[in-house]
């Protein structure tokens, strides 16, 4: 059938025609992929234009923020944050086994206001007080089921670094009483000991608080805060409660203005 001449021009036509299909196919691959990639530069230069744009915005409205704060956020600041507290309590008196420890977590919400004065330059100091309420404990201890604590209006006092209009560092101590309801005892028990009443006591507390405040608007921020602290209740040979511990804050600070 090959050597019929008819058929050999067919087949080559065939031929030709399969080819240019193929040549064809692989142009349009090409030309989708090239227009993709171009289409993927574009979109990927238009965001960085953006994002430099927004800079430029932020940059701009810094200049606008240090004439009105001009070198330093003085007067009133408000904070309400969240608090992650973990430590761990250990009780003593009479039935209580003193070598038990119980480790715990605390969720707090908390209330802050003080008040910002300069002393030279970006540097100044800050006396406020704050108040607080825990939310949520928990623990890994079966029988220990914790209290309600109120953190009662304490004070609170330090040094303050406006390094720019947006950023601002901290440091100080704060001094109050933890309010301490149902507090339960019994796993601090000897085995000997009857069941224990729930302690209903107020607490002496003393942190250390480090913390950065980044100001993304003019009068509002956010906060950003690590602190160590030491809570201790005695009375006489009764009952004694300690608590040691870290926390860690997220919040919102306004700086009224």
């Amino acid at each position: 059938m090959l050597s019929n001449p008819k058929s050999k021009i067919l087949l080559f036509l065939v031929y030709l025609l399969a080819e240019g299909l193929c040549l064809a196919s692989q142009d349009a691959v090409e030309t989708s992929a090239g227009d993709k990639s171009g289409f993927s530069n574009d979109v990927i230069q238009r965001s960085m234009d953006a994002a430099l744009q927004e800079i430029e915005r932020y940059r701009a409205d810094l200049h606008r923020w240090d004439r009105v704060v001009r070198g330093f956020r003085s007067d009133h600041h408000l904070a309400v944050s969240f608090n992650y507290d973990r430590g761990a309590w250990q009780a003593e008196g009479d039935g209580i086994d003193r070598s038990v420890k119980i480790n715990s977590r605390i969720v707090q919400a908390s209330f802050l206001y003080t008040f910002h004065l300069r002393l030279w330059r970006g540097l100044g100091y800050y006396v406020g007080t704050k108040t607080g309420i825990g939310i949520l404990e928990d623990n890994e201890v079966v029988r220990f089921e914790g209290g309600r604590y109120y953190q009662l209006p304490g004070l609170t006092a330090g040094f303050v670094w406006d390094l720019s209009p947006a950023f601002s560092i901290y440091s100080g101590l704060e001094l109050s009483l933890m309010r301490i309801e149902d507090f339960s005892l019994d796993a601090f028990a000897v085995e000997s000991s009857p069941a224990l009443e729930p302690a209903n006591v107020t607490a002496r507390q003393i942190a250390y608080r480090f913390g950065l405040d980044f100001f993304f608007q003019l009068e509002l921020g956010i906060r950003l805060e690590y602190g160590q602290y030491s809570l201790e209740y005695q009375r006489d040979r009764m009952i004694g409660l300690k608590r040691r511990g870290e926390i860690w804050t997220l919040g919102l600070v306004r700086h009224l203005i």
